[in-house]
């Protein structure tokens, strides 16, 4: 059976997904695509946009938090659906590279940040799993 990209957990009042990736290139990837898909339900195909994105941690929890943190504010101020990101570097505690999107003229559900409290990364059986918890 694929591994999924992601998968939502039930939460009460906010979106708490799962996200798997083989690589931590592709738990990023994915953890993009969950949040994207969460605003947007129908993720246009064609990237229209790109923004350089570039961030630094003390570990890799608040790596992918400040990630998708950053994604909430330019989805924000740009009003722009992100639907893919390629990497030049990233590692435990940095990220270089892009994102690639559309504008869109609104969203589907509005995302305000990352709980960080809910936030969890860890490798199990060669894979990467993170739980995130977006408020809403």
């Amino acid at each position: 059976m694929p591994l999924p990209r992601f998968e939502y957990i039930p939460h009460t009042s906010e979106f708490h997904i799962r996200v798997y990736g083989k690589s931590l290139e592709e738990l990023f990837s994915n953890a993009l695509y969950g949040f994207s898909k969460i605003i947007k339900e129908k993720l246009p195909k064609r990237v229209k946009v790109k923004r350089k994105i570039r961030l630094k941690a003390e570990n890799l929890e608040l790596l992918l938090a400040y990630f998708l943190q950053e994604i909430v504010y330019l989805v924000d101020v740009h009003n722009e659906v992100y639907i893919d990101v390629k990497f030049d570097k990233l590692t435990e505690k940095e990220i270089v590279g892009w994102l690639k999107g559309v504008k869109v003229e609104d969203f589907d559900e509005e995302i305000k940040g990352v709980a960080y409290d809910g936030l969890k990364v860890s490798k199990e059986d060669k894979i990467w799993v993170a739980e995130i918890v977006f408020d809403v």
